[in-house]
């Protein structure tokens, strides 16, 4: 992203963190926007690892592990 260290500090505030990995921050993504718009019947065919990839690979959601605890960065895009 290259931030300075003045610039990362002016927005840490605005990080929003999920505690858990990639695919369980999407799958909360996906429930809160999509699932409510999809047929109830059609939610078993839902690829849910393959949509947190596609939010991390276009830059959606952002993943680290710090001290044992796994991390997402939820608004990563908007940084």
């Amino acid at each position: 992203m290259g931030y300075s260290i003045s610039d990362a500090l002016d927005i840490v505030g605005d990080v929003m963190l999920f505690v858990g990995d990639l695919e369980d921050a999407a799958s909360e993504i996906f429930d809160d926007l999509h699932a409510p718009t999809i047929p109830a019947m059609l939610l078993p065919y839902f690829d849910l690892a393959a949509y947190a990839r596609d939010l991390e690979l276009g830059g959606d959601l952002a993943a680290f592990r710090f001290n044992d605890t796994d991390y997402v960065v939820t608004n990563a895009s908007g940084l």
